[in-house]
């Protein structure tokens, strides 16, 4: 197998090419390289004017019919990457670098303006060419109420919004699945949303299941040319916390104190059941973690822990299995512990087994 590499004026890596040269002699390479139609897997980019990456296909079948799914990235003025949106039967328009008459590499198409797919307001008029399509038209965003037969929008998204500190405010991606009472399909907005302490430390995240949302579609759906179906949006719900997913974390100082699953906030949990809890030593190091109690064979659930210490030099000497034992000083290190050796240099030369 060869890999061939094609790139811009600029530098950028615009194109990969994959050939099978099995039994070809050195000039006879040069020759089935040169032609793109030999390629076996075909990989593109597309870039902003900024020189970041707008769009990527591939790896694909050059030999497939049907062209492949592609991704989309929108940026926000601080270059951050705040939405990611997955297109079908993406084409980026590259044509042949050309100087002094000879072919030195690719290029967008110079003709192209190239830009995010048009969300049908500005600019006012649908752009012409902007250095990409989607099943082979103008990809168009579709966040209206109606959906025309020929303006198909994307076929997965996920976006991410930050606050005023630069963090993670929440992100969101779509779901999109058939619901028997709606008679139509359901648009779930699967929104994560991240909490944090004065010191800017994450203490909550509440994940999708913490949310009740409502988005109804039509059920008509529309073909794609590769077969994929895309339902109508009708009307759309919007998004309640019901704050009964979620992940918290508490803090002893800046290190973690323990850790709450979301499972522990639904309906008819138990208080303390998934929750683990972290002791640290004298220098901050994680010497007992408490696991969230277990059932063995049906038994009354039991609380579990894992050990760790450490040699005057700050190494991990031995870690325990989980154990339902709680004073790490009743442990029998060659029965409950891997333990590990270093040699004169401190590499790590050899882990015991319990």
């Amino acid at each position: 197998m060869l890999t061939k590499y094609e790139y811009d004026k600029l530098g950028n890596l615009v194109e990969t090419l994959t050939f099978s040269v099995s039994g070809l002699s050195s000039s006879q390479i040069d020759t089935h390289i040169a032609d793109r139609d030999n390629a076996i897997t075909i990989s593109q980019t597309l870039y902003d004017e900024s020189g970041r990456v707008l769009v990527t296909v591939g790896p694909y079948d050059a030999d497939a019919t049907t062209l492949p799914s592609g991704t989309e990235n929108v940026y926000d003025s601080l270059g951050r990457i705040v939405e990611t949106r997955r297109w079908a039967a993406v084409s980026i328009k590259l044509v042949d670098l050309v100087v002094s008459g000879e072919v030195i590499g690719r290029e967008t198409d110079p003709v192209a303006t190239v830009a995010n797919a048009w969300d049908g307001v500005t600019p006012a008029t649908a752009p012409t060419n902007i250095g990409w399509e989607s099943n082979l038209d103008l990809p168009v965003i579709i966040e209206s109420a109606t959906l025309d037969a020929d303006l198909i929008g994307p076929l997965s998204y996920s976006k991410t919004e930050y606050d005023t500190a630069g963090r993670v405010d929440y992100s969101t991606s779509i779901e999109e699945v058939w619901d028997d009472t709606a008679s139509g399909y359901i648009f779930k907005e699967q929104r994560t949303t991240y909490k944090y302490d004065v010191a800017g430390k994450q203490t909550e995240v509440i994940d999708p299941l913490g949310y009740t949302v409502t988005a109804y579609a039509d059920g008509i759906a529309l073909s794609l040319p590769d077969g994929i179906e895309r339902p109508k949006v009708i009307s759309t719900g919007g998004l309640s916390v019901d704050d009964d997913h979620k992940t918290v974390t508490t803090y002893d100082g800046t290190r973690r104190k323990k850790v709450t699953d979301a499972r522990e906030y639904e309906s008819g949990a138990s208080t303390g059941d998934f929750t683990t809890e972290f002791t640290y030593d004298v220098l901050g190091r994680v010497v007992t973690t408490k696991h969230p109690p277990v059932k063995v064979d049906g038994a009354t659930a039991v609380n579990v822990y894992s050990h760790v210490g450490y040699d005057g030099l700050g190494r991990k000497v031995w870690q325990s299995e989980q154990t339902t034992e709680s004073d790490p000083s009743n442990l029998d290190l060659d029965q409950d512990c891997r333990q590990f050796t270093y040699d004169a240099a401190g590499r790590l030369e050899r882990v015991s087994l319990p």
